[in-house]
């Protein structure tokens, strides 16, 4: 939490900029904020929004440092992936403005003074514990087919709050409005970055979060110029429009942020209820014989508490596949939901891997499976979940 309005402050510090009520800033800090975290937990991406709102300003607003940007791209290649699209958001502004050198004269000299931030950001991404390898895993992760059965790459869940779905479309159809009526305002580059990331949001949730962290320097714009046309206008009617329309919209959207801010986003960052460290804790006491077979999405917090286990899973194996083509990951979703036709798949991997525990949810088939079936025995539980040991 204490992170989380570090983050808010520094974003409300970023986008203030103009004459506006001090309420636009703090609405569309909270709601940047807020909706760009909703699929965050305690994880690298936390800081990798933070580096996407920096690399914005400062491509937006601070051209004099973007030749400090190559530092940015070192420490975020070293903690997220989504470096990546900084890369490319970067990569987009730097065509955008070579394009823009055609018109006048444009020689080597000046084109190597254009794109050498560019380049040293790219440079300094293989700076990392893999070196260049790191590059080649993310493009096999371009195409990886297991990525859709992973929830944040889905479509937007309508499993969220009706609330929630309804304020992230109406925080997009600011953002694109704000886009449209200020297009001469803003650099093309930008623009079409908001054009491009919201279609991509309308296939994968993981974009609408880029999508509002970028858009959130027009939102504000937008936010601004709505207040200062209705304090322009005289028209009677139009003015009770919007009084009365105003307090609505705030009212929805901070009430939204805040059930992210606070309510979600504390479930979400509370180990007792989004990670096993109970269990963990257990496990330092008791060490069990054998590799781990555990749950994916615990994959990252098992690395950081118990670095002396391998891993079974974890999210840097969504596009890891054998000579033969078969991912890894389908392997694991099949053992997870349906081991009883998948018997040999699973004994083939505690075979071959030497798996003697495994740290799962109660709620999977795979326990059921492994208790009723296989007699594996149960030695640790708690509501979020269970130890279980190899017969």
């Amino acid at each position: 939490m204490l992170f989380s309005f570090s983050l808010m402050y520094v974003i409300y510090k970023t986008l203030l900029k103009g004459s506006a009520p001090i309420i636009v800033y703090l609405l569309t800090t909270a709601l940047s904020v807020s909706l760009s975290l909703f699929i965050v937990s305690v994880r690298p991406l936390l800081f990798s929004t933070a580096f996407l709102l920096i690399l914005v300003s400062t491509l937006l607003y601070h051209k004099k440092k973007i030749k400090y940007l190559p530092i940015l791209f070192f420490v975020w290649a070293n903690m997220h992936a989504d470096f990546t699209l900084g890369l490319f958001i970067f990569g987009v502004y730097k065509l955008m403005s070579i394009l823009e050198q055609r018109k006048r004269h444009i020689n080597l000299n000046s084109l190597i003074k254009t794109t050498w931030p560019l380049l040293l950001s790219f440079m300094v991404t293989a700076i990392n514990p893999f070196g260049i390898n790191l590059w080649r895993t993310l493009l096999n992760e371009i195409n990886t087919n297991p990525l859709q059965s992973i929830a944040e790459f889905k479509p937007l869940s309508y499993n969220l709050s009706l609330l929630t779905i309804l304020a992230i479309h109406i925080i997009t159809g600011l953002i694109l409005a704000g886009a449209y009526m200020q297009r001469k305002k803003f650099y093309m580059w930008y623009l079409l970055l908001i054009l491009f990331f919201f279609v991509l949001s309308s296939r994968s949730i993981y974009f609408e979060r880029v999508l509002i962290v970028i858009g959130a320097f027009v939102l504000k714009d937008f936010l601004v110029y709505l207040h200062q046309t209705a304090s322009n206008i005289q028209a009677k009617h139009v003015n009770k429009a919007w009084q009365a329309l105003a307090p609505v919209l705030v009212a929805l959207l901070t009430i939204t942020s805040i059930e992210h801010l606070i309510i979600t986003g504390t479930y979400n960052w509370e180990e007792d209820k989004m990670y096993p460290n109970k269990a963990v804790d257990y496990v330092k006491r008791n060490p069990p014989e054998g590799k781990m077979l555990n749950r994916y999405d615990w994959g990252g917090y098992l690395i950081w508490q118990l670095p002396e286990y391998k891993t079974f899973i974890d999210g840097r194996m969504a596009s890891w596949r054998y000579d033969s083509g078969k991912y890894i990951l389908i392997d694991y979703f099949n053992i997870l939901t349906n081991p009883k036709e998948n018997q040999e798949l699973l004994d083939s991997y505690i075979d071959n891997y030497n798996i003697g525990w495994a740290l799962i949810s109660k709620d999977f088939e795979l326990y059921t499976f492994l208790t009723e079936q296989r007699s594996w025995q149960e030695t640790y539980q708690d509501n979020n979940s269970v130890i279980l040991l190899k017969n």
